[in-house]
């Protein structure tokens, strides 16, 4: 008797699990037949489109999208000669990628009602849940607070913290190499460990100050909180909307670090707020981005509590992310052109004597080669990425309906042999300027200037705000690597990126040897 109740008891779990997985399954072709049905209903007009995405074959196919869209719009930009926008399907709408100069200026120089660049953010990284609840709203309608904070009072005070970034810079190598591999001579460690950690260490004490930034614990909740985000936002992307608030939240409360850099965060507004309220005469001076997002933000809803700590976390997230990624094609590049090791090497000693007090300034083959560096291997295969809240037409006549993403090529830009002599070609004095004798006039090409034939900065209108900080800390990592180390790689013969969409992640797992290097 009881053996036959053990029986029907079982079967019975068994036949729920089985009714619940074929209702999932049912519910995600639902799901899947909708997001065709919309793509197609809102499929742009009179603009080559590379496949049908309403064909069963290109459904299943489409899933290709996520591990080799940047080959596949390549592989497209190729095709159409570099001259000609067109559309793509992705998984949930339309990729409109625009080429050509009047299509490029127009959506550069579009409205934000138009074009949205703060939904396409929202779409793509799902700020509320990654970001401590923030949201684009009437708070701060035209992002005056990170802006001033960080185009404006952080880069007027990069000469300030320079000692500092070195220092974090210094750290960052020193805390992955302490924990490498040695094998002889050489250490082995992660490229893109040895990467976060540089950029982590520097952006916890830039952006978070003295006191957080000497604070292990908190630096490592940053750490873990960018990767968190991350994965986060790219996973929401590709499940359905109605999942996020259950599935975001549970990802970005797994570690539990984005609560612990929350809490510090909180606790230090909490403490020079009440600094100020007790002596407001003579206050304390502190150079970080919390102290300046709290001075930018002028009215009481941007001076609450949860809006200053989103605030800040969201720079905290913007400064990490893609400069690292960078970081890792700056020092595969530097191991695969060594040719240029001992010309910047020569560059760094020339310019330390001459300008100690700002070298950067005269090292213009470095500038050279970290924008020749984000012309080959740009983060992401796409920039100036909005979505069309009013239907668009572009100067060549291409009808973009609402709801679809408009984007440039960047990753297809750079290979355009109509821009670029040889473009394929790595060519770290590409961007050198020469000297104009006629004009007695010293021409120099910076790393942070806005190029309308490549917007590795995005929009010249909405030019990423924190480049002369981004260009300072890579710039400085490059430095401390070329004046104190010699480095290869390990195996030069594995592949280095997996693609996530249209980003593209360096490989966690590939290693860089690293040697002291002593003159």
């Amino acid at each position: 008797m009881l053996q036959e109740l053990v029986h029907g008891v079982a079967a019975a779990f068994t036949i729920g699990y089985v009714s619940l997985g074929l209702t999932l399954f049912a519910g995600v072709i639902i799901w899947r037949a909708s997001i065709l049905y919309l793509i197609y209903r809102n499929r742009p007009r009179e603009v080559p489109i590379t496949s049908r995405s309403y064909s069963v074959g290109k459904w299943i196919k489409n899933f290709q999208f996520i591990t080799s869209a940047p080959a596949q719009i390549l592989q497209a930009s190729v095709a159409l000669g570099f001259s000609s926008t067109f559309a793509m399907p992705s998984l949930n709408e339309f990729h409109v990628l625009v080429a050509g100069q009047q299509d490029v200026e127009a959506v550069c120089n579009s409205d934000e009602d138009v074009l949205s660049f703060h939904e396409a953010m929202t779409d793509r990284m799902q700020h509320y849940y990654t970001m401590w609840g923030f949201k684009h709203d009437g708070t701060d309608p035209h992002d005056n607070v990170p802006i001033r904070t960080v185009k404006v009072l952080l880069r007027k005070h990069i000469p300030t913290l320079r000692p500092l970034i070195q220092k974090k810079i210094q750290d960052g190598y020193s805390t992955v190499i302490a924990n490498g591999h040695k094998i002889d001579e050489w250490t082995a460690v992660s490229i893109f460990q040895l990467s976060k950690s540089i950029v982590e260490e520097t952006n916890v004490q830039v952006i978070l100050g003295d006191e957080l930034g000497s604070n292990p614990e908190c630096v490592k909740a940053a750490i873990r909180y960018s990767i968190d985000a991350v994965v986060a936002a790219e996973l929401c992307r590709q499940l359905p909307s109605i999942l996020t608030p259950l599935i975001a939240p549970m990802i970005m409360s797994w570690s539990g670090a984005m609560s612990k850099v929350a809490m510090f965060i909180q606790s230090t507004l909490e403490k020079r707020t009440q600094e100020s309220m007790e002596n407001p005469i003579n206050n304390k001076v502190y150079n970080d981005c919390i102290q300046w997002t709290m001075e930018s933000s002028n009215t009481p809803a941007q001076r609450t509590t949860s809006r200053l700590v989103a605030q800040i976390i969201g720079l905290l997230l913007a400064s990490s992310h893609q400069m690292s990624m960078v970081l890792v094609y700056v020092l595969y590049a530097l191991c695969d052109h060594p040719e240029f090791i001992e010309p910047l090497r020569q560059e760094i000693a020339e310019a330390m004597a001459t300008n100690p007090e700002d070298p950067l300034k005269e090292m213009h083959l470095l500038d050279s080669f970290l924008t020749e560096v984000s012309r080959l291997h740009p983060p992401d295969a796409l920039t100036v990425q909005r979505k069309v809240k009013k239907e668009f037409t572009t100067p060549s006549g291409a009808i973009v309906p609402p709801g679809n993403l408009i984007a440039i090529p960047i990753l297809a830009q750079s290979r355009n042999p109509q821009v670029f002599v040889d473009p394929d070609r790595f060519d770290g004095r590409r961007f050198l300027l020469k000297k104009d004798q006629t004009q007695g006039i010293n021409a120099v090409s910076r790393f942070t200037d806005l190029r309308q034939s490549y917007l590795f900065w995005g929009a010249p209108r909405k030019a990423c705000p924190g480049r002369w900080y981004v260009s300072e800390a890579l710039k400085q990592a490059m430095v401390h690597l070329l004046t104190h180390y010699d480095f290869k790689l390990k195996d030069e013969s594995l592949s280095r990126f997996l693609y996530w969409t249209t980003a593209i992640f360096p490989r966690p797992d590939r290693v860089i040897l690293l040697k002291r290097r002593y003159y």
